[in-house]
């Protein structure tokens, strides 16, 4: 795989830098910025890394956009892809007004991720680019590049792990042993916490349901000392026809009947008298009539 990547890279590599160097020269940076150019094109790319860097100081408060774009460059040519990156990227950042620019950045930002085997950032940096300047068939062939080493590379990744399983089936087996002890602990650590969660239902249920029968007890029994309270107080109180009604009282008394009262001994004795004596007369008359003696029942 390294041999393959290293070998299309070769062939691709010198006409992706040449294609995408820019050589621009401000006022102030003229002759510096010059002998960077003359330096990179006679592949002298450590004394161009130099000069640019010596322009940048020169200029440290122009536009030094292409100035950056072309150490960026020189750095990439010498295998320094890591340092070239924050170049490539500052660039971008400082030159919003220039999409082509911008585009020529994303494309070796692209590249320099791509050989530092940073597939995904290098991918992304490329669809970037294809956004910015849709006909650039370098960052197309570029992408398309980066997109088959990824899948050769998630194949290979399969590839490793299959065999890994097959030249270590001990080590698999107790993988998957180990794997499924696991699930039979956590299935049965789950129905211990179904069973507690069960219990503790019950039991709150059995709680409520004997604080409710306590409630309901309480509730009867004070019913029913309310209902005996009232009996006692309905039994005190007389009954309709052995209560006095002074109005009548009064009624009587003005209409001339004598009220009762309790009689003295000796009024009962005379009483007594006049009933015996009363009845004497009765007897007499009726032998008298009959001829016949007949005797009083009464004992008085």
């Amino acid at each position: 795989m390294r041999f393959i990547f290293f070998a299309i890279l070769l062939i691709y590599l010198p006409f992706m830098v040449g294609a995408q160097a820019v050589f621009l020269e401000t006022e102030t940076e003229k002759s510096l910025t010059r002998d960077g150019n003359d330096a990179f094109r006679n592949e002298q790319y450590g004394d161009a890394e130099l000069a640019y860097r010596a322009a940048m100081n020169k200029n440290d408060q122009g536009d030094l956009a292409e100035t950056v774009f072309n150490l960026g460059n020189a750095l990439f040519t010498q295998e320094r892809y890591e340092e070239s990156v924050p170049l490539f990227e500052r660039v971008i950042n400082e030159s919003k007004n220039d999409k082509a620019l911008q585009a020529l950045a994303y494309h070796n930002l692209g590249n320099a991720y791509l050989l530092s085997e940073k597939l995904d950032e290098s991918i992304e940096a490329y669809k970037k680019a294809l956004r910015l300047n849709p006909k650039d068939m370098d960052t197309k062939y570029n992408l398309s590049l980066a997109m088959d080493m990824k899948k050769e590379q998630e194949q290979q990744q399969q590839e490793q792990e299959q065999n890994k399983q097959c030249d270590n089936p001990q080590e698999n087996q107790d993988g998957e042993k180990q794997e499924q002890e696991q699930q039979e602990q956590k299935e049965n650590e789950n129905q211990e916490q179904q069973e507690q969660n069960q219990e503790e239902q019950e039991q709150s249920e059995e709680e409520q349901k004997k604080e409710q029968e306590e409630q309901e007890a309480e509730e009867k029994k004070e019913q029913e000392q309310k209902e005996g309270e009232k009996g006692e107080e309905q039994e005190e109180q007389p009954k309709p026809e052995e209560q006095q009604d002074p109005t009548a009282a009064k009624d009587s008394t003005a209409a001339g009947i004598p009220e009762e009262r309790e009689l003295s001994r000796e009024e009962m004795l005379r009483l007594l008298e006049a009933l015996k004596n009363e009845e004497l007369k009765v007897q007499e008359k009726l032998r008298t009539q009959q001829g016949q003696t007949i005797k009083s029942d009464k004992d008085w």
